[in-house]
Protein backbone atom coordinates (compact mmCIF):
# COMPACT_ATOMS: atom_id res chain seq x y z
CA UNK A 1 0.00 0.00 0.00
CA UNK A 2 1.45 3.35 -1.02
CA UNK A 3 1.40 6.38 1.25
CA UNK A 4 -1.43 8.83 0.68
CA UNK A 5 -0.36 11.88 -1.26
CA UNK A 6 -1.37 15.39 -0.29
CA UNK A 7 -3.62 15.54 -3.38
CA UNK A 8 -5.42 12.37 -2.28
CA UNK A 9 -5.90 13.87 1.19
CA UNK A 10 -7.39 17.05 -0.31
CA UNK A 11 -9.53 14.93 -2.61
CA UNK A 12 -10.86 12.84 0.29
CA UNK A 13 -11.62 16.03 2.23
CA UNK A 14 -13.34 17.52 -0.81
CA UNK A 15 -15.57 14.44 -1.15
CA UNK A 16 -16.41 14.73 2.55
CA UNK A 17 -17.24 18.45 2.17
CA UNK A 18 -19.50 17.98 -0.85
CA UNK A 19 -21.26 15.01 0.72
CA UNK A 20 -22.03 17.12 3.81
CA UNK A 21 -23.05 20.07 1.60
CA UNK A 22 -25.45 17.89 -0.35
CA UNK A 23 -27.08 16.54 2.82
CA UNK A 24 -27.40 20.06 4.26
CA UNK A 25 -28.85 21.41 1.00
CA UNK A 26 -31.34 18.54 0.80
CA UNK A 27 -32.49 19.32 4.34
CA UNK A 28 -32.92 22.98 3.37
CA UNK A 29 -34.89 21.91 0.31
CA UNK A 30 -37.25 19.87 2.53
CA UNK A 31 -37.68 22.85 4.87
CA UNK A 32 -38.60 25.09 1.95
CA UNK A 33 -40.92 22.47 0.43
CA UNK A 34 -42.87 22.34 3.70
CA UNK A 35 -43.57 26.05 3.27
CA UNK A 36 -42.99 26.54 6.98
CA UNK A 37 -42.36 30.26 6.67
CA UNK A 38 -43.42 30.77 10.30
CA UNK A 39 -39.95 29.67 11.29
CA UNK A 40 -38.00 31.86 8.88
CA UNK A 41 -35.17 32.21 11.42
CA UNK A 42 -34.44 28.48 11.20
CA UNK A 43 -34.34 28.65 7.40
CA UNK A 44 -32.11 31.72 7.51
CA UNK A 45 -29.72 30.04 9.98
CA UNK A 46 -29.63 26.93 7.80
CA UNK A 47 -28.74 29.08 4.77
CA UNK A 48 -25.92 30.73 6.74
CA UNK A 49 -24.56 27.31 7.75
CA UNK A 50 -24.73 26.17 4.13
CA UNK A 51 -22.78 29.23 3.01
CA UNK A 52 -20.11 28.58 5.64
CA UNK A 53 -19.83 24.97 4.48
CA UNK A 54 -19.50 26.16 0.87
CA UNK A 55 -16.72 28.56 1.88
CA UNK A 56 -14.82 25.74 3.62
CA UNK A 57 -15.20 23.48 0.58
CA UNK A 58 -14.07 26.29 -1.73
CA UNK A 59 -10.97 26.90 0.40
CA UNK A 60 -10.02 23.21 0.31
CA UNK A 61 -10.70 23.11 -3.43
CA UNK A 62 -8.22 25.92 -4.04
CA UNK A 63 -5.44 23.70 -2.72
CA UNK A 64 -6.82 20.60 -4.45
CA UNK A 65 -7.19 22.23 -7.86
CA UNK A 66 -3.72 23.78 -7.63
CA UNK A 67 -2.24 20.35 -6.91
CA UNK A 68 -4.23 18.75 -9.73
CA UNK A 69 -3.03 21.45 -12.11
CA UNK A 70 0.56 20.75 -11.05
CA UNK A 71 0.05 17.03 -11.70
CA UNK A 72 -1.75 16.94 -15.09
CA UNK A 73 -0.23 13.63 -16.15
CA UNK A 74 -2.35 11.79 -13.57
CA UNK A 75 -5.45 10.10 -14.99
CA UNK A 76 -7.94 12.05 -12.85
CA UNK A 77 -10.95 10.90 -14.84
CA UNK A 78 -10.14 7.35 -13.79
CA UNK A 79 -9.71 8.17 -10.10
CA UNK A 80 -12.81 6.90 -8.17
CA UNK A 81 -12.57 9.66 -5.55
CA UNK A 82 -12.25 12.34 -8.21
CA UNK A 83 -15.29 10.94 -10.03
CA UNK A 84 -17.26 10.78 -6.77
CA UNK A 85 -16.30 14.40 -6.04
CA UNK A 86 -17.44 15.47 -9.50
CA UNK A 87 -20.76 13.65 -9.06
CA UNK A 88 -21.35 15.24 -5.63
CA UNK A 89 -20.35 18.68 -6.90
CA UNK A 90 -22.81 18.42 -9.80
CA UNK A 91 -25.58 17.29 -7.43
CA UNK A 92 -24.94 20.31 -5.17
CA UNK A 93 -24.96 22.65 -8.19
CA UNK A 94 -28.22 21.15 -9.49
CA UNK A 95 -29.88 21.43 -6.08
CA UNK A 96 -28.71 25.04 -5.70
CA UNK A 97 -30.19 25.85 -9.11
CA UNK A 98 -33.52 24.35 -8.01
CA UNK A 99 -33.58 26.14 -4.67
CA UNK A 100 -32.55 29.67 -5.65
CA UNK A 101 -35.99 30.70 -7.00
CA UNK A 102 -37.70 29.14 -3.98
CA UNK A 103 -35.34 30.88 -1.57
CA UNK A 104 -36.00 34.20 -3.28
CA UNK A 105 -39.73 33.61 -2.79
CA UNK A 106 -39.22 32.78 0.89
CA UNK A 107 -37.17 35.93 1.40
CA UNK A 108 -39.80 38.01 -0.43
CA UNK A 109 -42.51 36.66 1.88
CA UNK A 110 -40.36 37.43 4.93
CA UNK A 111 -39.63 40.95 3.68
CA UNK A 112 -43.32 41.61 3.01
CA UNK A 113 -44.23 40.43 6.51
CA UNK A 114 -41.56 42.65 8.06
CA UNK A 115 -42.83 45.63 6.08
CA UNK A 116 -46.37 44.87 7.20
CA UNK A 117 -45.27 44.72 10.83
CA UNK A 118 -43.51 48.06 10.43
CA UNK A 119 -46.67 49.63 9.01
CA UNK A 120 -48.72 48.32 11.95
CA UNK A 121 -46.17 49.68 14.41
CA UNK A 122 -46.36 53.08 12.75
CA UNK A 123 -50.17 53.01 12.87
CA UNK A 124 -50.13 52.24 16.59
CA UNK A 125 -47.55 54.94 17.28
CA UNK A 126 -50.30 57.58 16.95
CA UNK A 127 -52.20 56.18 19.92
CA UNK A 128 -51.15 56.79 23.52
CA UNK A 129 -52.70 56.27 26.90
CA UNK A 130 -53.50 59.56 28.65
CA UNK A 131 -54.86 59.74 32.16
CA UNK A 132 -55.27 55.97 32.22
CA UNK A 133 -57.53 55.97 29.17
CA UNK A 134 -56.12 53.72 26.47
CA UNK A 135 -56.80 54.25 22.82
CA UNK A 136 -57.02 58.04 22.61
CA UNK A 137 -55.57 59.57 19.50
CA UNK A 138 -52.41 61.52 20.12
CA UNK A 139 -52.89 64.78 18.28
CA UNK A 140 -49.16 65.37 18.03
CA UNK A 141 -48.65 62.13 16.08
Amino acid sequence: MHPTTIVEQYLALSVKHYDALLCHAQKLQRMIAQSDYDNITTITNHIAELKQMQDEARQNDEFLLADIKNNPQHAWTENPQFLQRQKLLQAVIDLNDQMVPKLKAVMAVAKAELNQLGERRNAFAGYTAKNGMAGRLNSSA
